[in-house]
């Protein structure tokens, strides 16, 4: 499928681009200022392609809005599994990644729910954030969710992605996609937005088409003002 992002520029500090296999998407994205000063984002994926799941998906958006600006990421996925459990269809669950920066320091929180961990985008090379994965959110009550502290250096893009973007990059000897990611994430611009159209275009060159979402966080480059792109189903990919 061909996409277009809009909005913004290459030096844009953060950038979302998303795409979706059919007019319904069960991918989510948020960002949210914190009181605290940080900036918190949210990247899930509910279970599922159909109706029903974008529904839920946008259910989790605005848990996300409400509980975000207090709520660390350990936090705010553990309420948002305690909701989830009680009260979605017991055959629905989310992945999902958590994460909260601080623009000033580069200072960042990251907690994960059944999803891949980020890649980090350095100066010289890539690698994946070391995080411990909980359980999707909705599958157990009372599931414990843990944070990694780390700080982003200058120069530093935080890359996090959903896994329609990571399945079409498996292989037999990588079978998450997560190698082929973290390659893709090295080649590609040091720029938020570019990087965003790159994986996505590798995503469109690699296999069939999926929802699938990717957020580039560079708090180095905050003296400019913030990118979210919006990529429509149908639309042709910008160079």
């Amino acid at each position: 499928m061909d996409v277009t992002s809009h909005g913004g520029s290459d030096t844009d500090w953060m950038a979302i681009a998303q795409t979706s296999s059919n007019a319904v998407s069960g991918d989510c994205a948020r960002v949210v200022a914190r009181t605290n000063g940080e900036t918190l984002f949210f990247v899930g994926d509910v279970a599922g392609h159909d109706v029903r799941a974008g529904r839920l998906a946008r259910q989790v958006d605005a848990f996300v809005t409400r509980w975000g600006p207090e709520a660390s990421p350990k936090t705010l996925l553990t309420r948002l599994n305690a909701v989830m459990v009680a009260t979605w269809p017991s055959d629905l669950f989310v992945s999902a990644v958590c994460f909260s920066i601080d623009p000033a320091n580069g200072r960042a929180v990251i907690a994960a729910a059944g999803q891949l961990p980020p890649v980090i985008k350095g100066v010289t090379s890539s690698s994946t954030v070391e995080v411990h994965v909980g359980l999707p959110l909705g599958i157990c009550a009372g599931h414990r969710y843990f944070e990694r502290a780390l700080r982003l250096a200058a120069g530093d893009v935080l890359v996090a992605v959903t896994d329609g973007v990571t399945d079409p990059l498996a292989t037999g000897s990588d079978l998450l996609g997560l190698s082929e990611l973290s390659r893709l994430v090295d080649l590609a611009p040091p720029e938020p937005v570019r990087v965003c159209a790159s994986l996505l275009r590798a995503v469109r060159r690699s296999g069939p088409a999926d929802d699938a979402t990717v957020v580039a966080v560079a708090p180095g480059q905050r003296e400019v003002a913030p990118c979210i792109s919006a990529v429509r189903p149908g639309a042709r990919l910008a160079a």
